[in-house]
């Protein structure tokens, strides 16, 4: 199981995969209220704008156990409060239909109308994705949270979260763009660690995946990931 990452702390961006969207919900540390659908092949529970809504949490964990990698694109941004929703303006949905369309927004990715904290542009789920992240901890959460999953499934362990600090110092090291290739997980009784390979900035997701042996041993520097005494830390 391959982790590719790449944060532009300067636009909130993320380029990833490995993530699938049942795991971006599940891991989120506050849950999914309601979706604008950009692109995807499922019916909301309302229909405005010519958007499908999802609105509730049930509708969006009904959504995230549809088999979204056969959407092909799947693109969605969040919303707080419906009534905003009948508001948006002709520009605003542009502005919208231009992100899911492009993956690259006109001009903020976030709309003070809608109060999104995510504009989500994926492509075969859990291959590609593109993230619009408000507050970067977020997703950094997500990840952390799926290692921790692994963690107890694997060798039955509970984990504590990290802290902030870690959290910040993790993202900073996903601005090289960095592979966590958690099939390599070293377990001992002491601590278990993960190797965050920095590979440079790739667009290309196949490339990755075909050439990782050697894109490992080219790498441009390599840290480790290590949960110890009740404690994250990286080196």
């Amino acid at each position: 199981m391959k982790l590719y990452i790449h944060f532009l702390p300067q636009t909130k961006e993320f380029i990833y995969s490995g993530i699938k969207f049942i795991e971006f919900n599940k891991y989120l540390p506050h849950p999914l209220n309601n979706l604008i659908l950009l692109k995807g092949d499922f019916l909301g529970n309302r229909y405005e704008h010519h958007f499908e809504l999802l609105e509730g949490k049930e509708c969006i964990e009904i959504l995230s156990k549809e088999n979204i990698y056969d959407y092909g694109d799947f693109c969605f941004v969040d919303y707080v409060d419906s009534n905003a929703i009948s508001k948006l303006t002709n520009e605003q949905i542009a502005e919208l239909l231009y992100m899911a369309h492009t993956h690259v927004p006109l001009e903020c990715p976030f709309l003070n109308s809608i109060k999104n904290q995510f504009v989500y542009l994926a492509h075969d789920d859990g291959f590609y994705c593109k993230l619009y992240s408000y507050n970067p901890n977020d997703f950094a959460t997500i990840i952390f949270r799926k290692i921790e999953a692994i963690a107890y499934k694997k060798y039955k362990k509970d984990i504590i979260e990290p802290t902030e600090s870690i959290k910040n110092k993790f993202l900073d090291l996903c601005t090289t763009g960095i592979l966590l290739d958690l099939d390599e997980i070293f377990y001992s009784n002491i601590d278990f660690r993960i190797k965050l390979y920095s590979m440079g900035i790739h667009s290309n997701i196949d490339y990755i995946l075909n050439n990782q042996k050697a894109l490992k041993q080219k790498a441009i520097s390599i840290n480790e990931l290590v949960y110890r005494f009740n404690e994250w830390m990286i080196y």
